[in-house]
């Protein structure tokens, strides 16, 4: 058990790590111009392109996004794999967790006979505080796709305090 809760603490860290993501698809067009006295309308010319667009769905359609450069193309490359590795560590989190829960045994006592905390009032209280961390990384955006910059804030200003208070996770 302890280690599936060491797993799971070092998938959390991970989650949090993530830097800038966003799902897609990087695709190709190429085509002919409006332009009737372009090189594009001639026998046998390939016509323009290719031209890098960045597909992905927002609401149920698919929006298509230009990357003029190679560097936007670059960037938008990174955050497509930071979200499919954010996607397998929240499958990975999820399966580590079920395994937990499993595991975890039916009602405890709160409290030793010392009157301390057992380890299973310690589980619950990291757990509230986990389900508190992702609902503040991933509960709070502001449009499907886009978080809002201020949670990155108030999530490294929680990890200070808990530094402070706790001495770590």
């Amino acid at each position: 058990m302890a280690m599936l809760l060491d797993q799971k603490a070092a998938l959390l860290r991970q989650i949090a790590d993530q830097g800038d993501f966003r799902p897609g698809s990087i695709t190709t067009a190429t085509g002919r111009c409006g332009n009737a006295n372009c090189r594009c309308h001639r026998p046998n010319e390939p016509g323009h392109g290719p031209n890098f667009r960045l597909t992905y769905k927002a609401q149920g359609k698919t929006i298509p996004e230009s990357l003029p450069t190679m560097t936007a193309r670059e960037k938008a490359e990174r955050e497509i794999e930071q979200h499919r590795r954010w996607q397998q560590l929240s499958h990975d989190f999820v399966e580590v967790n079920a395994s937990v829960c499993r595991l975890r045994p039916l009602g405890e006592p709160q409290l030793s006979a010392q009157g301390k905390k057992t380890a299973k009032t310690i589980q619950q209280e990291v757990a509230r505080e986990i389900e508190q961390l992702l609902r503040l990384i991933f509960g709070e955006r502001r449009k499907p796709g886009h978080l809002d910059s201020s949670i990155f804030i108030r999530r490294q200003k929680y990890f200070n305090k808990r530094a402070v208070t706790s001495g770590g996770l």
